[in-house]
This record gives structure tokens, C-alpha cells and sequence, in this order.
């Protein structure tokens, strides 16, 4: 049994993105037999300390590689797909101190040197089976949005893509997650009030997600940058239709072949394609088949038994 910190920015808003991961990562850990805790800043006794955020964590990275820890680096969007153009100094120092470094989607090598992908392992967020019964005679078509308010995720796209739908049409979008400004929370105010479609719910424990799924027709991810959305490995597992933004993020765990992308920042394909699942039971049934078909790999067993094998290959 190895000791294993899991260092995550922001540990202090308990429902931040860091900070649900950290907390996935702590059970996963413990669940494969390893003493395992979520810290802001490494103690300096673990065996494994496991990064979240290469850019953000970098003082913890440094501290952990000083010391007698093994280090793991998980590398997010943000790091790859904003702070390794910006500040590339700080994200490959991070990746420098790093034993092993892991991925959350496919494509994250793409923007690696080959010194770096020589220590990667790409380990996709799982999540467990979901068993979900849905109203086909509900008076909704309910799209579910699960993602903070920010940047990142462009909420903007999916409440202009259900503006102006066709007055017979169903869909009606139901936003989970917390604005990160206050600026973001007047937008997502001002649109419920403009907006009959929309609705935003606010921040809401992981315990209820199941729950939201199975009173959804379909998931929308219209990020423009993801690592790897754990909301997407849940819907996958709840066998939920998703349409997801053509990001790397996005593909890299759907995979090239997936018939549910659409251009990112794109509000009128957006809206065509949620008005095509919501009138065409085949476009249904497609995207329906091909969640269930990623199910094998976006399970939490396979998540469990990648961990797994990385902390063997690390000796603890």
C-alpha cells in the first residue's frame, strides 16, 4: 500500500472542477488498496504524489520532485491548450520534475515533445455504470448542460442555439454549474429572463448527476477546451445521446469516428443538430448506439486498472 497525495488547485470551492477530480481521484486510489488524500500543497511523507494542473500546481510539483515522493502530473485544458502557449516555461518545468505524466484524452500528445510522450499515459476519466429509465412521453426534450460558467466552456453557444426555435419544438436546455464571476452570473440571469429555453440551476453535488441524466434527452459539451470531461464519461455511461464542440478535448475521448461533433462557437449547427435528434428517432438511435458503444472504454474499471498499472510500473 503506498501513501498518495493528490494535489489539486482551488481545494477550497469544494464543487470546482479541481477539486471534483481530486476528490474522484482520492476514491479510485483507495479503491486499488492505496492510503490516499486531496491536499493543496504536499506534505512531504507520500509515497505518490499525483498533480493536478502542471501550470497551476507547478510550486507543489517543485516542492514534491525536491523530496522523497514519486510525482505523476495530470495534465488539464488548460494546461495544454492555454498555459503551454502562454507560459510554456512553467507548465514544461512541471512536466520536467515529473516521473510519469498522464493524460485525459487522446490527442494530449499531439502537443508534447517526444521526450514528454515517452513518460505518458493516457488514463480517460471513467465512471461507473448507470442504469437510467427515460419518459419518452414527456412534454421536454431536455439538454443537459454540466459545466461551470466560464470561458472554457462557452455556455454562450448552447442558450443561442435553442433561441428562436420553432414554436412546436420540445427542447429546452437545463444548465448545472456554478458562474465563476459575477459577471457570468448577470449573463446566465439575463438569459433565463430572454430566454424561455434556457434555464440554469446553479452548482449541484456529483450524487445528483445520475439523476439529471435520466431526465435528459442528450448532453451538450460545447467547450473550447476540454482535457477530458468527466460529465461526458458519465453520460457515456448512462448511455446519453452527447453533442460535443469538434475539440481535441472532446474527440480525444469520443474518438475521430463519433457522429456527434459540431463546429465549436457554431449556435445555428448546434441548433439543427438538437432539432434533428428531437424529430428524427433514427439521428436518435445513431447517437444513442455509438455512447453505448464507447461504454468498454470509458468505465470506471478501465480508469481503475490504468492507475493501477502506472503505480506498478512506479515500484509502490
Amino acid at each position: 500500500m503506498a501513501a498518495v497525495e493528490v494535489v489539486a488547485p482551488a481545494l477550497a470551492t469544494a464543487l470546482s472542477g479541481n477539486a471534483i477530480t481530486a476528490e474522484r481521484y482520492v476514491e479510485v486510489f483507495a479503491e486499488l488498496g492505496h492510503a490516499s488524500k486531496a491536499v493543496s500543497h504536499p506534505g512531504g511523507e507520500a509515497d505518490v504524489v499525483v498533480a493536478l494542473n502542471a501550470y497551476r500546481s507547478a510550486r507543489a510539483i517543485e516542492s514534491a520532485a525536491a523530496g522523497r515522493s514519486l510525482v505523476v502530473v495530470v495534465l488539464t485544458g488548460t494546461d495544454i491548450y492555454r498555459f503551454l502557449r502562454s507560459d510554456p516555461d512553467v507548465v514544461l518545468g512541471g512536466l520536467a520534475r515529473a516521473d510519469r505524466i498522464v493524460g485525459l484524452n487522446d490527442r494530449i500528445g499531439d502537443d508534447l515533445e517526444p521526450h514528454h510522450r515517452s513518460r505518458l499515459d493516457i488514463i480517460h476519466e471513467g465512471a461507473a455504470q448507470s442504469v437510467v429509465t427515460r419518459d419518452a412521453a414527456s412534454t421536454e426534450f431536455g439538454v443537459a448542460v454540466v459545466g461551470h460558467l466560464r470561458d472554457e466552456k462557452d455556455p454562450c453557444t448552447v442558450a443561442a442555439a435553442v433561441r428562436d426555435l420553432p414554436t412546436d419544438s420540445r427542447v429546452v436546455v437545463n444548465h448545472y454549474g456554478a458562474a465563476h464571476t459575477k459577471e457570468w452570473a448577470e449573463w446566465a440571469r439575463a438569459e433565463v429572463s430572454a430566454n424561455p429555453r434556457y434555464r440554469w440551476y446553479g452548482e449541484v453535488p456529483r450524487e445528483r448527476i445520475a439523476s439529471i441524466y435520466s431526465r435528459s434527452r442528450v448532453l451538450v459539451n460545447s467547450s473550447i477546451m476540454e482535457g477530458g470531461a468527466n460529465a461526458i464519461s458519465e453520460a457515456v455511461m448512462a448511455s446519453l445521446p452527447i453533442l460535443a464542440s469538434d475539440i481535441p478535448g472532446n474527440v480525444g475521448v469520443l474518438g475521430d469516428m463519433y457522429p456527434g461533433y459540431f463546429p465549436v462557437g457554431d449556435a445555428s449547427t448546434l441548433r439543427q443538430a438538437l432539432l434533428g435528434i428531437e424529430q428524427r428517432p433514427d439521428r436518435f438511435a445513431e447517437l444513442e448506439t455509438a455512447v453505448v458503444g464507447l461504454q468498454q472504454r470509458l468505465n470506471l474499471d478501465v480508469e481503475r486498472r490504468r492507475w493501477s498499472a502506472l503505480f506498478t510500473e512506479l515500484g509502490v
